[in-house]
């Protein structure tokens, strides 16, 4: 069974030795000859970041951009594949159509004609409406503008007196 077993004593594991590693000097981080100086800007650096003398031209390239080579070779062609058929028009064979489709053909072929057709009777609608449109605003343009003749001429006979 196992449940009343002895229990085992965990004895601890040996811990592997760490290197030891050299300590760092501490002057060499506050020293004037630090390999890594910092950069302070001057006056005239930050003046030509904010007057904007930089050319923001678009650069060339340089090298051209490479594409990848595609062989013909890699592809795997196989010349009796179920989904490419071969069709050869030169001979004259006559064509097998169902009645069902040949007649559905029809009906779709009767009522897009019927559409172009109102379409097109829409169209010329349109068109004599615009005309006569065209025709009543020159109209009104013209009965404006006699309205203005007389008031000028009734303006000047009025205050000529």
């Amino acid at each position: 069974m196992g449940i009343f077993k002895k229990k085992r004593q965990i004895q601890p594991m040996e811990q592997p030795v760490m290197p030891v590693f050299p300590d760092i000097p501490e002057n060499d981080m506050n020293s004037d000859d630090n390999e890594f100086s910092t950069y302070e800007p001057t006056i005239a650096d930050i003046k030509n970041q904010v007057s904007g003398d930089e050319n923001f031209a678009i650069p060339e390239r340089k090298r051209p951009i490479l594409r990848p080579s595609i062989n013909k070779n890699d592809f795997k062609f196989e010349e009796n594949s179920p989904s490419e058929q071969s069709f050869s028009f030169d001979e004259e064979k006559p064509i097998f159509v169902r009645m069902d489709n040949y007649k559905e053909a029809l009906k779709h072929l009767k009522n897009l004609k019927e559409k172009i057709e109102d379409a097109q009777n829409v169209l010329a609608e349109l068109d004599s409406i615009r005309e006569e449109e065209e025709i009543k605003i020159e109209e009104w343009r013209k009965e404006l503008q006699n309205i203005k003749e007389k008031m000028l001429s009734i303006d000047k006979h009025l205050f000529e007196v």
